[in-house]
């Protein structure tokens, strides 16, 4: 019984449709995973969001640029929530002189996660796994984890609300 009433809360939170999710509209930083990279994250609209990621490749690592749309569920309050999402992302490989190939490859790229937003911080945790559709690797899985520090640029307004209804707004 205790377990039917946790899977009932659970299923509230994440069928609830009337909920904001995400208490910024803008927020850029550093990712840190495998590989060193730079993420920009924008509301598009109230629950989903567009996230620009690039993995500038250091020393032997391949370069990649993922484009992803989420779509996010707040926990709680807006400050805390979770997200899913997929895209499209290009991973590359520079020649240099030890390798004579230029490696490319491209392919779907899947993304979930958690984030939590204190002040103009916004930290997440993502699990992202990716199939090479097209290029050099074509059929081989990728997958990675990361995190996510990011400023927030752009917040959120504050909602106000009019206790006083009755009354005309200035």
């Amino acid at each position: 019984m205790k377990n039917i009433k946790v899977l009932a809360i659970i299923c509230l939170f994440l069928t609830t449709d009337q909920l904001m999710a995400q208490h910024y509209k803008l927020a850029a930083g550093l990712r840190i995973g495998d590989n060193y990279g730079l993420s920009l994250q924008g509301k598009i609209v109230n629950h989903t969001s567009a996230e620009f990621i690039l993995h500038p490749g250091l020393g032997e690592k391949l370069n990649s640029f993922t484009f992803v749309l989420k779509q996010h569920q707040k926990i709680i309050s807006d400050r805390i929530n979770i997200y899913a999402g997929g895209g499209l992302y290009q991973s590359w490989k520079n020649q240099n002189a030890e390798f004579k190939d230029n490696i490319r490859t491209g392919g779907i790229q899947t993304m979930i996660g958690a984030e939590l937003t204190i002040g103009r911080y916004n930290i997440s945790w993502d699990f992202s796994p990716g199939l090479a559709v097209w290029g050099d690797h074509k059929g081989s899985f990728t997958g990675g984890s990361a995190v996510s520090i990011r400023y927030v640029l752009i917040k959120q307004p504050n909602k106000k609300f009019n206790l006083k209804f009755w009354e005309k707004s200035k």
